[in-house]
């Protein structure tokens, strides 16, 4: 991160303004940017930053609670653009290149699925209520585990292959992932992840070989039909339900646990997003949005 500055916020703005006029930029425009910042800074309650690293952090909290209010998209959208257009200015005038970058991604996601991220006590109720008795016990287990350990979407489960798999001495060591745009990543799976891939083959294998080959998916069930995101979310919601969990979660909350995990271990944006299979806007969004 950058190194802590004295900051004069005022003053800043007042260049702002400048930077804004020489590009070209209307009068009311600079007017609506320059009230935007201000109000994203007192949304946390902060108006005079005295660094640029506490700038970008009260701007990064200010935005997450706006992002939280009844806002009209356009109004919402328009802030974020208030905030880009200082970022391209600190980057231009400052030569300050680690700044965040604002969308409204996970703004539409916080509405729609709450960003709910599961913790880890609520993750180890979800998996001690599953017993280890049949194929799909065991493939529950092994689902939850490679969205929890590896941060895979839904539609990335349903894609992985028997070849996907790096293996050493025939034991699971890491995964090929392919995202939605055919961009691959490789991933290293921890050892619970590893226990519970192999308990699955291990019965898998001896019930429908045919998960070896190159044509059929990794998780199947036992009439041969594949899985949906349909029946991976109907199988979340019935464990969550026996495990008596909070009935906000969802599947994709695994994944976001494993998104939390990255950002607390203080990942840069880039290798977030790589870690993901996610954009970089996408990955700074989701760095603002997801709860603290």
């Amino acid at each position: 991160m950058i190194d802590s500055t004295a900051l004069d916020i005022s003053a800043l703005l007042e260049r702002f303004s400048l930077y804004l006029k020489n590009k070209g930029r209307s009068k009311i425009t600079v007017r609506f940017y320059l009230g935007d910042i201000k109000r994203t800074l007192r949304e946390d309650n902060v108006n005079r930053p005295s660094s640029f690293n506490e700038l970008f952090s009260s701007l990064e909290k200010g935005l997450q609670m706006a992002g939280k209010e009844k806002m009209h998209h356009n109004t919402f959208n328009r802030r974020i653009a208030s905030l880009n257009n200082l970022n391209a200015f600190l980057r231009e005038e400052f030569h300050i290149e680690d700044t965040p970058h604002y969308s409204n991604y996970f703004r539409k996601a916080a509405i729609r699925e709450n960003l709910r991220v599961i913790s880890e006590e609520e993750y180890s109720s979800l998996m001690n209520q599953i017993p280890r008795e049949d194929l799909l016990c065991l493939r529950a287990r092994a689902l939850f585990s490679l969205v929890y350990g590896a941060g895979l979407t839904s539609g990335e489960i349903i894609r992985v292959n028997y070849y996907d798999f790096g293996r050493e001495d025939m034991l699971i060591k890491s995964i090929r992932v392919k995202n939605r745009k055919g961009e691959e990543r490789v991933l290293e799976l921890d050892n619970s992840t590893k226990e519970e891939l192999a308990d699955y083959e291990k019965i898998a294998l001896s019930e429908e070989t045919d998960i070896k080959s190159h044509d059929h998916p990794y998780f199947k069930i036992r009439d041969g039909a594949t899985l949906s995101l349909r029946r991976i979310n109907s199988i979340f919601k019935r464990r969550q339900e026996i495990a008596g969990l909070d009935p906000t979660l969802n599947f994709t909350s695994l994944r976001f646990n494993y998104a939390k995990r990255l950002i607390e271990e203080g990942l840069h944006i880039k290798e977030l997003a790589c870690r993901l299979g996610v954009s970089y806007n996408h990955a700074s969004s989701l760095k603002i949005f997801l709860p603290k």
